[in-house]
């Protein structure tokens, strides 16, 4: 029995991206295995290079198989309109993070697993933070236990869009 996944409909046409691209790369591996395969002759069991395409082609194999397990299982979050009462996937929120003697704020989207992107503004609603801030509303204050001791995390605001973030 797998977990839900949840995801939203960028994650689902990235991915899809991902599982396109894996699979042309795929195919050209599989080429170049049969190249190698009728260059080694009948020593194609002692060629160094057959063997780790083949290695190569079974882990891309199976990360493509997880992908599209984890497409195939995913319930897909409609963010077209976001909950502005309390941060839920989809929600773009700023919070404030950090503790008594430094505080940063952040302006984020809380996004389905496996999405996250940092430098985009986007954090999975199943990451440590992600998990910490869901469910809260504007001005909540969340105590958070990070990799760096104790933090507090305050949810300034809650935004319908980026262009109203912005």
């Amino acid at each position: 029995m797998t977990d839900t996944i949840y995801m939203t409909k960028e994650g689902q046409i990235e991915l899809q991206i991902k599982i396109n691209s894996g699979e042309q790369k795929l195919k050209e591996l599989i080429l170049e295995k049969a190249i190698a395969y009728e260059a080694s002759g009948d020593g194609w069991h002692d060629n160094p290079g057959w063997i780790q395409i083949g290695q190569l082609e079974e882990r891309m194999s199976k990360e493509i198989k997880e992908m599209k397990e984890r497409l195939n299982n995913a319930k897909l979050i409609a963010n077209d309109s976001r909950n502005t009462i309390c941060v839920q996937i989809g929600s773009i929120v700023r919070i404030s993070q950090g503790t008594q003697k430094l505080k940063k704020e952040l302006l984020i989207e809380i996004v389905g697993s496996q999405e996250s992107n940092l430098s985009k503004g986007k954090i999975a609603y199943d990451t440590p933070i992600g998990k910490a801030i869901m469910g809260y509303s504007e001005g909540d204050e969340i105590d958070f236990i990070a990799p760096a001791g104790q933090m507090k995390i305050k949810i300034l605001k809650l935004y319908e869009s980026w262009e109203s973030a912005s």
